[in-house]
């Protein structure tokens, strides 16, 4: 191998290094309207917030990639068909209705909550869309690489974390056990970090051993799963379930007769959602749990009263009131009203894709999404929402193994 070719790799590792780092790197970036720029743990606030009088934009490391990934948007716009057919409708439907909800905000009124999960979804909405598009750029080398080097990060992520816990853990304090190194902390330490530190565990254990070999997957997953349980699994009660929900589920799936009615009907991962729902305006479950009693006061609270079912947007109600329901399908059906089931359904193929090709990770996803995503914002979250929908995008016949 000659000297051109060596910095040649060089290069190209380095590239895909500093690309998986920002991606995945839990640090939010702070920006003040006096242009000073921060990197440092917040675990409250998405977008912007106001601390003394300053106002504050909010947003994960990964949002640095927007411009890079709209600039190949246009370049793949420009040479292949990316809207065709139904497509093309889809995405004016899409358009025409987004645009209607901007003016709703102009005109009636708006709710800061409403808007930032607008701009998470649209984000998301783009990447879910695009990000198979988006990867036929790079070849399977490149993407494997990229995939190992964000269990690198993370993994190392984690050790540091453990290590510093250890050796210098305040228990009482958020700050002292979501630390790193140096100044910086895990944003959103207790609920959204830990949902990447789960996927990646299935991202290992279900890949092709041209990415790991045996010893790593051992090396990584012992290090993610030590994490998991001993730093948060506990404490984040809605990811606990999701754990043994898949854990004691798959058991059940030997037959490939079940995988595919199970495929088939993956609509049955709605009954959960819908027994929220209904457990919310009675009080058959209130004053089991604090958090369940608080989502379900939340729904209450927002939805009482409301007879637009069908675009709740349009109720004032609504614009001057709404707090976080801590559920990505009563957040997205707020702004979108009827028009969200669009949309559930998209993300529902996405994962029933995966589920074709590798059927266990794609359960896996479906727990998060399903199950998840009643009491958490795991898809509008800005620092999940694309690494989610870059996950989904892969193409896994080619980089992981079939089960």
């Amino acid at each position: 191998m000659n000297l051109k070719t060596i910095f040649s790799e060089i290069k190209l590792n380095l590239s895909i290094f500093f690309f998986t780092l920002i991606l995945v790197f839990p640090v939010n970036i702070l920006v003040s309207l006096d242009n000073q720029i921060t990197i440092e743990f917040v675990k409250l606030y998405d977008y912007v917030y106001t601390l003394k009088k300053t106002n504050y934009i909010v947003f994960p490391t990964s949002f640095i990639l927007i411009p890079y990934f709209i600039y190949i948007f246009f370049l793949d716009f420009k040479k292949s068909k990316i809207f065709f057919n139904h497509k093309t409708i889809l995405f004016f439907a899409y358009l025409l209705i987004s645009i209607s909800i901007v003016g709703i905000f102009y005109f009636k009124g708006y709710n800061f909550r409403l808007i930032k999960n607008f701009i998470s979804l649209n984000i998301l909405i783009f990447f879910l869309f695009y990000s198979k598009i988006f990867f036929q750029n790079y070849s399977h080398r490149v993407i494997e690489k990229g995939i190992y080097f964000s269990v690198l990060i993370i993994s190392y992520i984690c050790l540091n974390n453990l290590f510093n816990k250890i050796m210098f853990n305040d228990k009482y304090s958020v700050v002292s056990t979501s630390k790193i190194f140096f100044n910086l902390n895990i944003s959103h330490y207790p609920d959204y970090f830990p949902y990447l530190v789960f996927m990646l565990i299935g991202i290992i254990f279900f890949s092709k051993n041209n990415i790991f070999n045996l010893k790593e997957k051992f090396i990584y997953i012992l290090i993610l799963i030590v994490w998991l349980f001993e730093s948060i699994i506990y404490q984040n009660k809605g990811l606990l379930i999701v754990f043994l929900f898949f854990i004691t589920t798959s058991i059940f799936f030997k037959s490939n007769l079940l995988k595919k009615f199970f495929i088939k009907n993956l609509y049955l991962f709605y009954l959960p959602m819908l027994l929220m729902l209904l457990f919310s305006f009675s009080l058959t479950l209130y004053g089991i749990e604090s958090s369940l009693d608080e989502r379900f006061r939340a729904f209450v609270r927002n939805y009482e009263g409301i007879n637009n079912i069908l675009f709740p947007l349009m109720h004032t109600s609504i614009l001057e009131n709404y707090n976080n329901n801590h559920n990505d399908f009563l957040e997205i059906y707020t702004l979108y009203g009827i028009f969200s089931f669009f949309i559930y359904n998209f993300i529902l193929l996405k994962i029933r894709k995966i589920m074709i090709h590798n059927f266990f990770y794609g359960y896996l996803f479906a727990n998060i999404f399903f199950l998840g995503s009643i009491v958490q914002n795991n898809f509008l979250n800005p620092y999940l929402l694309i690494i989610i929908s870059l996950t989904l995008g892969l193409d896994s016949k080619n980089y992981f193994k079939r089960i």
